[in-house]
C-alpha cells in the first residue's frame, strides 16, 4: 500500500473541512429562511405563535381602513369561510391589492394571546388575470 504525503493529506483535510463548513452554512440558511405558511384554522388551534403567515382570503366588508396606514380585517379559508381571523395591519399595502371579497392574502407577524393576528407584512396573492388563458 502507498502512503499520501504529508502535502495531499494536508490538502484532503482542508477540503473536508471547507466542504463541512459550507453544509452547515447551506443548512443554517435554508433553516432560518424558511417560513410554512399556516391556514386560518391551523392558526387558531395555537395559543398563540410568533413569527408566522398565514394564508387566507379576504372576509366581504370586514376591510376597515383607520387614518392612511392603520387597516383591520378578517380573513377565512377558502373551504371554511366560517372561521376567521381579526388581522391588525400597519403599513402601506402592495399596488396589486384589491379590496375585494375573497381576495387572497398572506400576512406575516404574531398571533397574539386574545386571538388578534398582527401583522408586519401584507403580501396580496396575484389576481387570477396572470394565470394563462386556457
Amino acid at each position: 500500500m502507498k502512503r499520501l504525503g504529508s502535502r495531499k493529506v494536508k490538502v484532503i483535510i482542508a477540503a473536508a473541512v471547507v466542504v463541512v463548513a459550507a453544509g452547515v452554512l447551506l443548512w443554517l440558511g435554508i433553516g432560518r429562511g424558511a417560513v410554512y405558511y399556516y391556514s386560518v384554522s391551523e392558526l387558531k388551534a395555537q395559543s398563540s405563535a410568533r413569527n408566522v403567515r398565514v394564508s387566507g382570503e379576504l372576509v366581504a366588508g370586514s376591510f376597515v381602513r383607520t387614518g392612511n396606514t392603520h387597516i383591520t380585517f378578517q380573513i377565512h379559508d377558502r373551504d371554511k369561510t366560517s372561521d376567521s381571523l381579526a388581522v391588525v395591519y400597519d403599513g402601506a399595502l402592495p399596488d396589486t391589492f384589491k379590496e375585494a371579497a375573497n381576495a387572497e392574502v398572506v400576512v406575516e407577524g404574531d398571533r397574539l394571546t386574545d386571538g388578534t393576528f398582527e401583522a408586519r407584512t401584507f403580501i396580496a396573492k396575484c389576481p387570477s388575470k396572470y394565470e394563462a388563458a386556457p
